[in-house]
């Protein structure tokens, strides 16, 4: 068959078919992604007409399930970003276990996709000395393949990254070169299930303590991040903590969480409700709104005795300018004696990782005025990918790999979009340039 013309009208009838079933945002996989996906499953119904296959995919539940499985692009390995995990094992020996002492920790990862994400979770608990009766975890995908996969356990060396994989020795069994085992230990401690997040959801448990739901929101468009938070909003109990994907931190600014203060982890908990106010505390504030307004007054008066040339000389100023802290539009701030502290990439990473993007981008911006920087260029370019500026995130990736051609995250996120984008040899390319850096450190 002919290969599919990206104008084709019927084109954007399925991605709007996939956006209602399963609340894809088919700008964040890329046109080219959904054409393959089409192009393959009329390869294999043997089909040359796309106006055929479209009347088929929307009679049939079984066809819309079969170009899901290839829409679906699964990339993961296991302990992918390593601060999430570090923060959920000092969130549980910390936290968690002093409050719950003969409780089992409940834990959803969603999407599960090829089981990567829980057994890192259950190896990550193994590691700080809990048992698997202590936990369990519940593995959700809307992928059936992924699934399968997933339940037999069998990796190969793609699952395993980083310059760190001591893992591998305490919790698999090799089975040959290229393909290893997971332990029964860990993989008896978790569950999968399939189920779409959107579509009458109903997992095993009632609630969850801790939600791992990294890089899904990013696909869906604002409306259905906003009913996918609502249905995990429902599911965390109300003192637990979700995990979400670097891009994604903004997506929880309209809801009432914050940061769970572990740094670079993307890890936020639940607002604890204010209490109401009583009536002795309402005759405070009110005597409080009293002494503010006397205060407001007097400020009011020096400010208007202030104006006069005579007063200049004479007033004294009602605040002590040494003690004087005010933050600036590009992060730094005024300090004792007008000492000037300088922005910090590390703080820029926390606003993002607090939600407040904007303020990221604008103190991102504000540094590289006075120094080239290849983590602010990678920040900038995640920023970018997040809010589905594919052209400036490129452009802003690139740079941090001028500045640094072995950052290894930088060269990984370029070559997905290059990937979102149809460009697969130069992705290819990309992928095995941060493969020889990862096995270079």
């Amino acid at each position: 068959m002919k290969d599919i013309d990206p104008d084709n009208n019927y084109i954007p009838k399925i991605e709007k078919k996939l956006q209602q079933v399963m609340g894809l945002n088919a700008a964040s996989v890329g046109m080219p992604v959904v054409i393959r996906a089409v192009e393959q499953r009329m390869k294999s119904l043997k089909m040359t007409a796309i106006v055929r296959y479209y009347n088929l995919l929307i009679d049939s539940t079984a066809e819309m399930k079969e170009l899901i499985e290839n829409v679906i692009i699964p990339e993961t390995w296991f302990f992918r970003d390593k601060t999430p995990f570090d923060a959920l094992k000092k969130y549980i020996r910390d936290q968690w276990k002093p409050a719950n002492p003969n409780k089992a920790v409940q834990i959803l990862s969603i999407p599960c996709s090829t089981g990567e994400e829980p057994y890192t979770i259950a190896m990550s608990l193994m590691d700080i000395g809990m048992k698997s009766s202590e936990f369990r975890i519940d593995g959700i995908d809307i992928s059936r393949e992924n699934l399968i996969k997933a339940n037999n356990g069998s990796y190969t060396r793609n699952s395993f990254r980083g310059d760190n994989i001591s893992f591998k020795d305490r919790y698999f069994q090799k089975i040959n070169d290229n393909k290893y085992k997971i332990n029964s230990s860990i993989s008896h401690s978790v569950h999968f299930m399939q189920a779409n997040l959107l579509a009458n959801f109903k997992p095993r448990q009632s609630y969850y303590d801790i939600i791992f739901c990294r890089n899904l929101l990013i696909y869906f468009d604002k409306p259905t991040q906003e009913k996918a938070i609502t249905v995990l909003d429902k599911l965390l109990h109300k003192e637990g903590i979700i995990f979400v994907g670097h891009a994604e931190t903004g997506s929880l600014k309209n809801f009432s969480y914050t940061s769970a203060k572990y740094i670079k982890a993307f890890a936020f908990k639940k607002n604890t409700p204010q209490k109401k106010t009583t009536l002795h505390q309402k005759r405070i504030l009110n005597k409080t709104k009293k002494s503010a307004t006397k205060i407001l007054k007097s400020t009011h008066q020096y400010d208007a005795e202030l104006s006069s040339s005579s007063a200049r000389t004479k007033l004294i100023p009602l605040r002590d300018k040494n003690n004087i802290k005010t933050p600036l539009l590009d992060g730094a701030v005024y300090d004792n004696n007008k000492k000037i502290k300088q922005l910090k990439i590390e703080d820029i990473f926390i606003l993002a990782d607090n939600g407040d993007l904007i303020t990221a981008e604008q103190q991102c911006n504000e540094l590289l005025k006075t120094e080239p920087n290849a983590q602010a260029y990678y920040l900038l370019g995640i920023i970018k990918e997040s809010a589905g500026d594919s052209e400036q995130a490129d452009k802003s990736l690139r740079k941090a790999i001028y500045l640094n051609p072995n950052h290894y995250e930088a060269l990984i996120h370029l070559s997905s979009i290059m990937k979102k984008q149809g460009n697969t040899k130069e992705s290819n390319a990309l992928f095995e340039r941060a493969g020889r850096i990862q096995k270079r450190t």
